[in-house]
């Protein structure tokens, strides 16, 4: 029960208390006046958390990912809300996604192409005998272990490319069909 309350404390913070901090931090001194010069309003931060339209950079990918891995994973944990409060962050992270792709000037519907390898190989598992009777790794490919086994390879280097594509990728400089480039 205490890592229960342990976590919904740390939501508690994470949503209420830091952002008030981070407030009180930007919208003073010398801090804003960077904020200025480099024609941003104060606080700004681009587009919310879950808008689909925009674009958004490399450093904004990568806080927003890391971030919102961190929290899927310890919301993840409490048993059997886990998973509903984890919902909000699954689709920040399809939106940030998809802004990311629209900064490299590609569609945000790029981002099914990973996902459909990952449902495939989820829906093969399962098949195979899921959580209760694991499929065993086999490099048989003409045996059924053997074809998950391939699939999730495959999975696996779909997704390694498409992360590699978004996080290191350089953004397309200047306007584009999705809107104006970051002029930080």
């Amino acid at each position: 029960m205490s890592a229960i309350v342990a976590i919904w404390i740390f939501i508690i913070v994470a949503r209420l208390v830091l952002p008030a901090i981070w407030n009180a931090v930007t919208n003073a001194g010398p801090l804003r006046d960077e904020w200025q010069r480099r024609g941003k309003v104060a606080g700004h931060r681009g587009p919310g958390p879950r808008s689909f339209k925009g674009r958004a950079g490399r450093r904004e990918w990568w806080l927003s990912t890391l971030g919102n891995a961190v929290v899927s994973v310890i919301v993840g944990a409490v048993p059997a809300i886990g998973t509903l409060l984890t919902l909000p962050w699954v689709v920040a992270t399809l939106a940030v996604n998809a802004r990311r792709l629209h900064d490299l000037s590609l569609s945000a519907w790029l981002q099914l192409v990973p996902m459909a390898f990952g449902f495939a190989a989820a829906f093969f598992y399962f098949q195979l005998g899921g959580p209760d009777n694991p499929p065993t790794t086999s490099w048989t490919f003409a045996t059924p272990e053997g074809q998950f086994t391939l699939l999730a390879a495959a999975t696996a280097l779909v997704y390694l490319g498409f992360y590699g594509l978004v996080g290191f990728a350089p953004g397309r400089g200047g306007p584009n069909a999705y809107g104006e480039a970051d002029a930080a």
